[in-house]
């Protein structure tokens, strides 16, 4: 990723794909703050499923083991319901073709 420019989420995550350093350090600190951000709200409001669409929706399992791994780290028990259904599965197909890379 160094020396890139006009990076995109693309780029980043599939240089992280690609095990480049900075890449997975990125992708580490997004599913840090994502995750975190997740269980802050599955510990208020217990909702049944969070969507995340956009270009993240896109990044396969890199973003949503990243999401996951702090996600379980800080989620309260009735947060870590959700992990049982559909094991923070992205779905894609439900986004518009504008908001995906």
């Amino acid at each position: 990723l160094r020396g890139m420019e006009d990076l995109t989420a693309k780029d980043v995550v599939d240089a992280a794909k690609a095990g480049d350093e900075i890449g997975l350090e990125v992708m580490d600190k997004m599913g840090k703050v994502l995750g975190t951000a997740l269980a802050n709200v599955a510990g208020i409001i217990d909702p049944e499923v969070f969507v995340i669409g956009g270009g993240v929706s896109k990044g396969g399992s890199i973003v949503t083991e990243s999401i996951r791994k702090y996600y379980v780290e800080r989620a309260f028990n009735a947060g870590m319901q959700i992990l049982h259904w559909r094991s923070l599965e992205m779905m894609p197909e439900y986004m518009d073709a504008s908001t995906c890379f």
